[in-house]
């Protein structure tokens, strides 16, 4: 977990033993209404192909990051080329 950046907290169990439980925030949440149709099929593929890349980006709250990089990447080609 520290490799990955992860922190760790202290709880008691029973009053007698101390154990460390990781600090995990909850998955970030996919705002459909901001990704558009490129985003949407990298979400797509992800979820079909690639299920513990998206486990592993949801969990570092890396997803929405991702999946708009790649709208952009697109659009600049799009632009780029004039392929709209």
């Amino acid at each position: 977990m520290r490799e990955a950046g992860g922190t760790y907290k202290v709880e008691m169990i029973d009053n007698q033993f101390e154990i460390l439980v990781p600090n995990i925030e909850e998955p970030e949440e996919i705002n459909h209404e901001q990704t558009e149709q490129v985003g949407e099929a990298r979400l797509s593929y992800l979820e079909e192909m690639k299920p513990e890349m998206l486990e592993g980006m949801m969990m570092r709250n890396e997803v929405m990051e991702h999946l708009l990089a790649i709208q952009q990447e697109v659009e600049e080609y799009q632009e780029k080329f004039n392929l709209e």
